[in-house]
């Protein structure tokens, strides 16, 4: 298992929608969360639950400009946390899928990203910046 923090909104946008895709119907990340929030910056300065959107809706709304992060262990040790957003819209939508950071989880993970990118997450760089983070925890 490798904790890094990849970013994917350099991918295409095909692949990054049957990434969440995949990710969001899986049934088999062991404690997983998923859900999708708002920020309306003119109703609020806080992200809002997004209870009428749905996965078919928010991937529809998916461009090449989104911010999409995929994080294994990184920075919080205990997570493997995946989200994508508009961030350079308004108002900003948000898509999350949460789970608990162990090898069952990072197992799943691993095989849904290399079937939908074709490439081992454990080969991609991590930044020496985020090595040396988490030496300070080992």
């Amino acid at each position: 298992m490798q904790r890094n923090q990849i970013k994917l909104g350099n991918r295409s946008v095909e692949k990054n929608r049957d990434f969440l895709r995949a990710l969001y119907g899986t049934n088999d990340l062991e404690r997983a969360r998923k859900w999708f929030d708002i920020l309306d910056s003119s109703v609020s300065v806080a992200r809002q639950d997004d209870p009428n959107m749905t996965l078919e809706a928010f991937l529809d709304l998916m461009t090449d400009s989104f911010h999409i992060v995929l994080q294994t262990g990184s920075p919080f040790q205990d997570q493997i946390r995946y989200c994508a957003s508009n961030i350079r819209e308004e108002p900003n939508r948000f898509a999350w899928v949460q789970c608990p950071y162990n090898e069952h989880n990072y197992g799943v993970v691993s095989s849904l990203f290399e079937q939908v990118y074709g490439q081992n997450i454990d080969l991609i760089p991590v930044p020496e910046s985020l090595r040396q983070y988490h030496k300070q925890f080992e």
